[in-house]
């Protein structure tokens, strides 16, 4: 199941991206993510997770049901970030947009790829293959090397 934390924010009527809507729109997808892997489904939790607390915070709560869990980041170029952003239906406010930029932290420990390089088929197939989910086998590194 691909719980993304926007597609909630889209429920919200005029999203102001404010800290008391982000804790709404996170507890919502955890809550979301809970249930699917309750009932037996696979989930990706598909959200900024701006800082390293927050990730852990995630993996905490859902922790006990699932067998694993990994951490996927996606690095984009700010500028193109930013005409990607002025292309969506509901956008980013520039005030909360640069906020969210300036306060990321780049993950420990996750598998990296990059937005502007390939196509999204092409990311994915690399991410499938760093779990070891194409029948590669073996023990993965953790905090791979952007592609």
């Amino acid at each position: 199941m691909h719980i993304q934390t926007d597609a909630v924010r889209s429920m919200v009527s005029s999203p102001a991206y404010t800290w008391e809507e982000a804790k709404f729109v996170y507890e919502s997808a955890f809550l979301v993510g809970r249930q699917a892997l309750k009932s037996g489904y696979d989930a990706i939790l598909d959200g900024t997770f701006l800082r390293e607390d927050y990730r852990a915070e995630a993996e905490r709560r859902l922790s006990r049901y699932c067998s694993s869990s990994d951490v996927v980041c996606v690095l984009c170029d700010p500028e193109l970030a930013r005409t990607r952003n002025s292309q969506r239906e509901t956008t980013v406010p520039d005030a909360s947009f640069d906020r969210l930029g300036a306060s990321f932290e780049r993950p420990r420990t996750a598998i990296f790829v990059r937005s502007d390089r390939g196509t999204p088929e092409e990311a994915a197939g690399y991410v499938i293959h760093r779990l070891g989910l194409d029948g590669s086998g073996g023990p993965l590194r953790p905090g791979s090397e952007p592609r």
